[in-house]
C-alpha cells in the first residue's frame, strides 16, 4: 500500500482511540474492526457457516470475537460467534465488551507493531 510503519501506527492509533472502531492485540497480532459483521455477515447457510467457524477456531484473543460480535445480527451468526465465546471458563463475554471499552492495548501498540509485517507491492507500468 505503500504506507510506512510510522503512518500506519498513526492511522492504527486514530482508529483505535479517535474512532474506537478497532482493536489490535500486539501479543497475538490480531485485529478486529468493530461493524465488521454488522456490515458483512448478512447471509448464513451451511458454506458460510464452516467457513466463519474455520476462521474463528484461530483467533487467539477471545476478546476480539466478542468486540466483533457486538455488531452481528444475523441470530444464526451470532449463535456461531457466542459459542466461541464461552469455549474459556474465565472468559464472559458480557463483561468484555464493557470491561474492554478502554482496554484497546494502544500503551502497548506501537512496541508490538514491526515492519516485519509490512510487505511493499509495487508494480510496473
Amino acid at each position: 500500500m505503500g504506507y510506512s510503519i510510522e503512518s500506519v501506527h498513526s492511522l492504527m492509533e486514530r482508529f483505535i482511540e479517535h474512532h474506537k472502531l478497532i482493536r489490535y492485540n500486539p501479543e497475538t497480532r490480531e485485529l478486529a474492526i468493530k461493524y465488521w459483521g454488522k456490515y458483512n455477515l448478512h447471509k448464513g447457510g451451511k458454506p458460510v457457516m464452516d467457513c466463519i467457524y474455520s476462521e474463528l477456531k484461530d483467533v487467539e484473543d477471545l476478546s476480539l470475537i466478542q468486540y466483533v460480535l457486538d455488531g452481528i445480527q444475523k441470530q444464526e451468526i451470532r449463535s456461531l460467534f457466542e459459542s466461541f465465546c464461552g469455549k474459556e471458563e474465565m472468559f464472559n463475554c458480557n463483561d468484555v465488551s464493557e470491561e474492554n471499552e478502554n482496554d484497546t492495548y494502544i500503551d502497548t501498540e506501537c512496541e508490538g507493531l514491526d515492519d516485519t509485517f509490512m510487505h511493499r507491492i509495487t508494480s510496473e507500468s
